[in-house]
């Protein structure tokens, strides 16, 4: 059993090293989630278009991970919705937009929370 635990680690550390077969710039790494979060954090919601498989919303979650100031991100290929907090003093929805666009060629908007 402790053997496919060690399995799905190198599996997930070796598919963030992979490029996406839809052509975005490979992304390493992810940054971590800090044990305690500030309580002015901000909340955004983006509908992404661009994405078309599982490699792309995982491409586009650990390039939304990494920008400075951003605590958490998720991406969903199946709603093609992501949902970030970050520290607003440190980033912004226009910046996060941005670098989506920069690193993976995805247009993103603004969207009112589900």
């Amino acid at each position: 059993m402790p053997m496919l635990g060690l399995k799905l680690g190198f599996a997930s550390a070796v598919g963030a090293l992979l490029l996406c077969p839809c052509g975005a710039a490979p992304v390493t790494g992810t940054a971590a989630v800090p044990a305690v979060v500030a309580a002015d954090t901000t909340t955004v919601h983006f509908a992404i278009v661009g994405m078309t498989c599982a490699s792309c919303a995982t491409t586009a979650q650990l390039v939304l991970r990494r920008v400075p100031g951003v605590y958490e991100a998720r991406v969903s290929l199946d709603s093609a919705h992501a949902v970030v907090r970050y520290d607003a003093g440190r980033t912004s929805p226009t910046a996060l937009i941005d670098r989506l666009r920069e690193m993976t060629g995805y247009e993103a908007r603004v969207v009112e929370a589900p």
